[in-house]
């Protein structure tokens, strides 16, 4: 009886001390920083947004491009990672995939906003990109701030900062506020087919989008745009040690000179530092 007693009594301790031990192996899980699981990993995850100038797919080879693309390969491999571009998003919706552990950065830049910091870490901004507003080509209206702001004009919205300017500019108008518009394709598509009056785009977007439609798009205000934002990647609220480590990065790129390379090549209508 002895020798049994011993061997239940040893069973029983391996086994209580895998259960003991089992708890904490989650909990390191549960609490592994963002920066943590990256280094661990050597991966950074990426959500991105199709949209150009930033980042575009080929249809038929699934490549991206674009000056997105190019900035975070110089990024990752200034901090010695391996990329990983792994979900699509949406520029109103971005925030969700970082909570939920979906992706680490967003990694298409995001537009600075006082809305935006509610919900995400913003880094040092990388470059500046002009919002304007859309409009039909040959639309008569919309050349003055007092023609948008109407209560009869419908503007469409797909992202917090492009909400933030609508508030400021144009209170009066109506907003259609698409926050799970995976781009800004469905913002163009709505004004060309007079869903909305007008929209918030960029340059690259209409550009792409006039490209490939029969029914054409221009500028409103005389083509001014209506605000100038700082544009920086985005990782969940909390995670400044991940924040830290790409504005660290992204310093070293800007002062080596390969942000101004990338930017010069994609988009030179973009500012590498503010007015």
């Amino acid at each position: 009886m002895k020798p049994l007693s011993f061997l239940s009594l040893l069973l029983a301790a391996l086994v209580g001390g895998l259960l003991a031990k089992a708890p904490l192996t989650t909990a390191s899980h549960a609490t592994e920083t963002a920066l943590a699981r990256v280094l661990r990993t050597q991966t950074l995850r990426c959500g991105y947004v199709l949209s150009e100038p930033y980042l575009l797919r080929d249809p038929n080879t699934g490549r991206f491009s674009g000056i997105a693309f190019d900035t975070m390969t110089a990024l990752t491999k200034e901090l010695g990672l391996k990329l990983d571009w792994a979900e699509e998003t949406g520029w109103g919706s971005f925030q969700e995939g970082l909570n939920a552990g979906k992706f680490d950065a967003m990694c298409v830049p995001v537009y600075q906003s006082g809305a935006r910091a509610k919900i995400a870490l913003l880094t040092t901004p990388l470059f500046y990109d002009t919002l304007f507003m859309t409009k039909r080509e040959g639309d008569p209206r919309f050349d003055s701030r007092e023609s948008i702001n109407q209560p009869s004009v419908r503007i469409k919205i797909i992202d917090n900062a492009a909400k933030a300017v609508k508030d400021d500019l144009f209170p009066q108008a109506q907003e259609d506020f698409a926050v799970q518009a995976v781009d800004e394709t469905q913002l163009y598509l709505d004004v060309a087919a007079r869903k909305a009056d007008v929209g918030f785009g960029n340059q690259g977007g209409l550009r792409r989008f006039n490209a490939s439609s029969p029914t054409k798009l221009a500028f409103a205000l005389g083509g001014q745009p209506v605000r100038l934002f700082a544009t920086s990647l985005a990782v969940k609220l909390g995670e400044t040690d991940l924040k830290n480590a790409l504005d660290t990065s992204i310093a070293a790129l800007t002062t080596a000179g390969v942000t101004q390379k990338i930017v010069a090549l994609y988009a030179p209508q973009f500012r590498l530092s503010a007015p």
